[in-house]
């Protein structure tokens, strides 16, 4: 039994018809700049690095 593309890419695409992704803003900041891999922020009290 052999599976179809076009099969799969309908069974892919009524999946993503179906998804519900839920999203939630924890913390939102601004980005002020970013020279040479440093990254300067402004607004997010709770930023570490790693």
């Amino acid at each position: 039994m052999s599976i179809k593309a076009s099969e799969i890419s309908d069974l892919i695409k009524a999946r993503i018809v179906k998804f519900e992704g839920a999203t939630e803003a924890r913390n939102v900041g601004t980005v002020v700049s970013v020279t040479d891999g440093i990254v300067r922020i402004h607004g997010l009290a709770d930023v570490r690095y790693g």
